[in-house]
């Protein structure tokens, strides 16, 4: 590897801090939010620290009755 930096914080996939091999089987770590844990590289072998960053967002939409519930589409049109 060489000089350039790294972005390392809140990528989509875990990336090898050493080879910058970006995992696209990074949901298969099994690790829950927020939970510290180590993984081997499937590059380069050198095992780094790896942590799972969870963003919750939300979806509203207004009820055409107040009997329906839930997000179909039909409720947001």
């Amino acid at each position: 590897m060489d000089d350039e930096k790294l972005d390392l914080c809140h990528n989509n996939e875990a990336k090898c801090p050493y080879c910058g091999f970006e995992d696209y089987d990074s949901w298969e770590l099994g690790i829950g939010e927020d939970v510290e844990t180590t993984t081997e590289c499937p590059s380069c072998g050198k095992e780094y620290g790896v942590m799972r960053n969870v963003e919750i967002t939300y979806t509203t939409w207004e009820l055409k009755d107040d009997k329906v519930l839930g997000g179909s589409d039909e409720n947001r049109r």
